[in-house]
């Protein structure tokens, strides 16, 4: 939770992005210096408002985060289209900016949110090629909730498999298995 007051402007200032650093350093100052203020003469108030929703937020934010994010290939880490997965054909696309298309926000997060659908069909082979996983009639806090539950059936039987020849079932779960691992990055020894 202190990643956007801490790290965020050290890795502004690390890439010389002054103004940005400085932009975020002051917003919070003034955002603490707000809160407490706001909570010496209204604790109650305060908590409730601005201090309770911060945390409930941030953990539901990091959450969908971690879910989005979860299925990285460890053997190509750096791929746009392996880091993360699409979700199609559900509803909360209507009501969250298209949010489902994850990996077309990767592949160009320039890509305005009202041009996802088409984006996905006209890279739909890319998606084939790279072996991307699209959910389809599952949204992300789905996908994060099966995660918790181990129910890596449910996942492959909401995956759109587009490669060729079809993964099976049972394909697919190992390839969820093995994209849940955790990935260690070797470093050079000295």
């Amino acid at each position: 939770m202190v990643g956007a007051w801490i790290e965020l402007p050290y890795y502004a200032f690390k890439r010389g992005r002054y103004s940005h650093g400085l932009q975020v350093m002051t917003s919070a100052v003034f955002y603490f210096a707000m809160l407490n203020f706001l909570y010496t003469h209204k604790p109650v108030q305060t908590t409730w408002i601005f201090i309770v929703p911060f945390f409930v937020t941030s953990l539901a934010l990091m959450l969908g985060n971690w879910a989005q994010h979860a299925f990285v290939d460890p053997n190509r880490p750096e791929s746009n289209y392996l880091l993360t997965y699409n979700c199609i054909n559900v509803i909360d696309n209507t009501f969250c900016f298209n949010d489902g298309y994850h990996i077309i926000h990767h592949a160009n997060s320039k890509t305005h949110w009202t041009d996802m659908p088409q984006r996905f069909l006209d890279t739909i082979d890319k998606h084939a090629e790279e072996d991307a996983i699209c959910l389809k009639g599952m949204a992300g806090h789905e996908v994060a909730l099966r995660l918790f539950a181990g129910k890596y059936e449910s996942l492959a039987d909401s995956w759109l498999d587009l490669s060729s020849p079809a993964h099976t079932r049972e394909e697919k779960v190992q390839i969820i298995k093995d994209r849940l691992k955790p990935i260690v990055r070797k470093t050079k020894s000295s």
